[in-house]
């Protein structure tokens, strides 16, 4: 996940550079808006298993 957070930028900024040769800016901005959703949500699954087991 983090990998496409720091990957991502990169790889469009060279779409945008590449002046129409290269495609997919699109599957580049849901790459890393679901890398931010699986992080948010491993967040809350780490969150979760605390309180669970702080509650008992």
């Amino acid at each position: 996940m983090v990998a496409a957070l720091i990957m991502g930028p990169k790889a469009r900024s060279r779409i945008r550079r590449s002046g129409g040769e290269l495609e997919g800016e699109n599957l580049v901005r849901i790459g890393t808006i679901l890398a931010w959703v699986g992080i948010v949500l491993s967040i809350l699954a780490v969150a979760w298993g605390a309180a669970s087991f702080i509650i008992g």
